[in-house]
């Protein structure tokens, strides 16, 4: 599992690739999620389905889309592969900080 902080910039696009270590895990066919929380027990801010394929997922959001968060600041993010027909069975491939950027000068 990766341990990283990052930043969010409101309307610019975004996205994050995280590759597995283990030599033993093959991602195809699972499913994966990352998503954005003020607080780990929180509500969602945004949650978005990646791609997973061998030993890479990835995720992207828009800039539409991250225009849509209106939660600033500090929060925290984790990232998961999982296998939707045995549910034991997922990979949590990443957590941290995320600093949410507003741009003052372009939005209302």
């Amino acid at each position: 599992m990766n341990v990283k902080d990052i930043d969010l910039n409101i309307g610019e696009d975004f996205g994050i690739v995280y590759a597995v270590q283990d030599d033993n895990v093959d991602l195809t066919g699972f499913k994966s999620v990352f998503a954005i929380r003020k607080r780990a027990s929180g509500p969602l801010v945004i949650k978005v389905q990646g791609v997973a394929s061998g030993k890479i997922a990835t995720f992207n959001i828009s800039g539409k889309d991250t225009l849509e968060i209106k939660s600033f600041g500090e929060h925290v993010y984790d990232a998961f592969a999982y296998k939707e027909s045995e549910p034991s069975r997922y990979y949590k491939l990443g957590m941290g900080v995320v600093n949410i950027i507003q741009d003052v000068a372009m939005h209302d």
